[in-house]
């Protein structure tokens, strides 16, 4: 029985933050309220309470998630095998498909833009320069980036990029051209990081 209301309560958390990824993806953080989560979530006042105390903790929550299942994006695409840039790029529109797709990214990555609440904002974007730059270093020392380039200025300017491409992908149409718009970003990033003779084809909305 304890079993049974643990997997019960773990799938009304579930809900709830699916929810509030939902309409915090649509409202933003300011425009979100309480009751629309609740109601678009199906439940009780109460059982929304439960998990989450207020608004700032639900939208905390959604962030962590954001973070933990970019983590585990990262893990999966460099489980595929292939050179360290192209894991990267590879990761780029892995990522960009979760953005379009997934509310919990869309959310998360609102929330991030608005910066309405404490030092996760800030993990988001280091959270991916640490990944960026242990594949730049990477793929330097296989002689695939320019050696006269420094991984964490690259790492930087790269998330830079990315996010500001999906920003205005966001304002344009409403991210439906988003992975058109990462193939200019990498046709226009390549030949500045690669060495002289050296070329990566770039597979339309690669994966």
């Amino acid at each position: 029985m304890a079993r049974q209301l643990q997997q019960r309560a773990e799938r009304t958390r579930a809900v709830v933050l699916r929810a509030a990824a939902e309409v915090f993806a649509t409202d933003g953080f300011r425009g979100a309220r309480t009751a629309d989560i609740i109601a678009r979530a199906g439940v009780t006042k109460g059982a929304v309470y439960f998990h989450f105390s207020s608004k700032e903790e639900l939208a905390q929550a959604v962030i962590a998630a954001h973070r933990e299942e970019g983590a585990r994006l990262a893990e999966a695409v460099a489980a595929q095998g292939a050179t360290p840039l192209r894991t990267l790029i590879n990761l780029s529109y892995a990522y960009a498909r979760l953005i379009k797709e997934n509310p919990i990214h869309l959310a998360g990555v609102r929330l991030v833009a608005e910066g309405a609440f404490g030092s996760p904002t800030l993990e988001a974007f280091t959270d991916w320069d640490l990944v960026l730059v242990k594949l730049l270093d990477e793929a330097k020392d296989r002689g695939e980036l320019r050696g006269d380039l420094e991984a964490q200025e690259c790492a930087r300017f790269i998330n830079s990029a990315f996010y500001g491409t999906q920003i205005l992908s966001f304002i344009y149409s409403r991210r439906e051209d988003l992975l058109q718009r990462l193939d200019m970003m990498w046709q226009v990033l390549l030949n500045g990081l690669l060495p002289e003779g050296r070329s990566v084809i770039l597979l339309s909305q690669a994966g």
